[in-house]
């Protein structure tokens, strides 16, 4: 099971990645994602990576998310406007 999107994991994946439709997952990488080697990727890149069922899953701070998942709650973040309480 993949872990739940919180509003304090939202923050976080608002500065990690972009909605981006042209990439597999619908997502890339805002900037550098803080690991070396073969796991690292730049600001641009591709985020996620493709399971055996097909589904793509994205990697933030240890926890596993899906991509569809994270699309969805940076798009409602994107579009959702503050209450004023009168």
């Amino acid at each position: 099971m993949k872990a739940r999107i919180t509003k304090s994991v939202l923050s976080g994946m608002r500065a990690a990645f972009t909605p981006d439709l042209t990439s597999p997952s619908g997502l890339r990488w805002a900037r550098w994602n803080g690991t070396t080697g073969t796991r690292s990727r730049e600001a641009g890149d591709v985020a996620g990576s493709c399971t055996n069922s097909g589904t793509y899953v994205v990697t933030l701070e240890g926890s596993k998310y899906l991509a569809a998942d994270v699309l969805l709650a940076l798009h409602r973040a994107q579009h959702r406007t503050a209450v004023v309480s009168a």
